[in-house]
């Protein structure tokens, strides 16, 4: 079972003693010039007070709002820090953007950031809140020691049709730290992964949520406007990624089936020779996390079927957290749908409530072989450990896509480990099959 990872907290720290008490600057008026006052050094923005255009924030600077300070930008970002770019600061304002561009952009996915050094690092966003935004995305992460605090992403979509994100991690090689604060996007809230990227073989490695709420209004599913709803969290190149302490909510069928969360390595959408090894996914934890109005769970994709994964998806570990699903909202109405052969699976002091026909569903699928490069059928799932859960069975309990009884199971799953759980409304079948477990008919008052 794997541990949590922790976060390497240097970033944090460095963010950190930018906070200490500073009289600062005196308040830059309304109209005054703020590219100018942002070359030479910190700025404080006047109260009430919106610039418009595209501005550029150098290392070892701050830039700080006072109540209802906006920044919109008409032709491109509100907000730039460049590569190379570290020690920034900046807090309490108000972004916008008029353009499909994102509304802040830290860093690059292009050939001015091909190396881990020309990432932009230490970089601190405090109550920044974007209230609004027509475009792709509104946070752009291509850093290394990111921080996010308290920020607000509130209304996120692409009229265009593209796939929207309120937080967008890229080219970035890691150590991001999200806490606290409101997200919400068309397509998928957070998004690490998925693309091409310029530094060679990049994983970021370091990845937290904590605190956090990500979400859509439920007036979006019936409103009329197509934002192209797939997931809420979607990791598609991460390595020790903790989700801790949040809510997930509001996910339906529309672009995809209505699953909250999907973790699959996604190796830059293409296959080549030899093959790139970005796209790895592995050392997730999701601890003390509420997820509801949903139509499934999580999609658990240990190798791609379109793209080469050189390592299969790996210590996932689900605990202590809470699912209300329902095939209402699409999907499959179940916990956890796993594919593609991924290695170690650990569910533990998970509730779950789901009116689909099975709580846990091994589909094997196709995968392309890392070695050869074809399409093949996906082998077994390395090991499955279920321990101290609460689970709605449904009418099969735990499900492959050979069949539902346990000597099946045993042809899809290496090792499988189901002790120590309530099962809700159970056939008989299960019982007999899994007997170091509880079976109660009705859900537990």
């Amino acid at each position: 079972m794997p541990t949590i990872p922790e976060l390497a907290l240097d970033a944090l720290n460095a963010v950190t003693k930018l906070s200490a008490a500073i009289a600062g600057p005196p308040a830059l008026p309304a109209g005054g010039n703020l590219q100018a006052a942002l070359d030479a050094g910190d700025v404080v923005l006047e109260a009430g007070a919106t610039w418009e255009g595209t501005y550029t924030l150098r290392s070892g600077h701050t830039l700080t709002g006072r109540a209802g300070s906006a920044i919109h930008g008409t032709s491109g970002p509100a907000l730039v820090i460049p590569p190379g770019s570290r020690d920034i600061r900046v807090e309490d304002l108000i972004c916008t953007s008029a353009t499909r561009f994102s509304v802040i952009a830290i860093g690059e996915n292009s050939a001015n950031q091909t190396t881990i050094a020309d990432a932009p690092s230490y970089i601190g966003i405090l109550r920044v809140r974007v209230p609004t935004h027509r475009g792709r995305r509104a946070f752009e992460l291509h850093g290394c020691g990111v921080w996010l605090h308290d920020c607000d992403v509130l209304d996120c979509w692409d009229p265009a049709g593209s796939d929207s994100q309120a937080v967008y991690i890229g080219n970035a090689p890691g150590n991001i730290y999200i806490a606290g604060g409101r997200y919400s996007a068309g397509a998928e809230v957070v998004l690490s992964g998925g693309d091409t990227y310029k530094i060679p073989r990049n994983t970021p490695d370091g990845i937290l949520l904590a605190g956090v709420e990500l979400f859509r209004p439920p007036s979006w599913r019936s409103d009329g406007v197509a934002r192209k709803v797939k997931n809420l969290l979607e990791i598609k190149n991460g390595r020790k990624v903790v989700i801790r302490g949040c809510t997930l909510s509001g996910c339906w069928k529309d672009a995809q089936d209505g699953t909250a969360i999907l973790f699959t390595p996604a190796n830059d959408g293409s296959i080549t020779v030899p093959p790139r090894t970005t796209g790895d996914v592995q050392d997730l934890v999701m601890d003390d996390c509420e997820i509801f109005d949903v139509g499934s769970g999580l999609n658990v994709l240990g190798r791609g079927s379109t793209s080469v994964t050189l390592n299969a998806l790996s210590n996932l570990l689900v605990r202590n957290s809470r699912f209300t699903v329902t095939t209402a909202n699409g999907g499959r109405g179940i916990l956890a749908l796993m594919q593609g052969e991924p290695g170690t699976l650990t569910f533990d002091g998970v509730t779950f409530r789901g009116d689909g026909n099975s709580c846990l569903y091994y589909a094997a699928g196709s995968v392309l072989d890392p070695v050869t490069g074809l399409k093949r059928k996906a082998g077994k799932l390395g090991s499955l450990t279920v321990t101290r859960s609460l689970l709605q069975a449904g009418q099969y309990g735990l499900m492959t896509d050979s069949g539902p009884n346990a000597a099946l199971w045993q042809t899809s799953i290496g090792a499988l480990n189901v002790t120590g759980n309530t099962f809700v409304g159970a056939a008989p079948g299960l019982k007999t099959a899994l007997p170091s477990n509880t079976f109660v008919e009705g859900w537990p008052a």
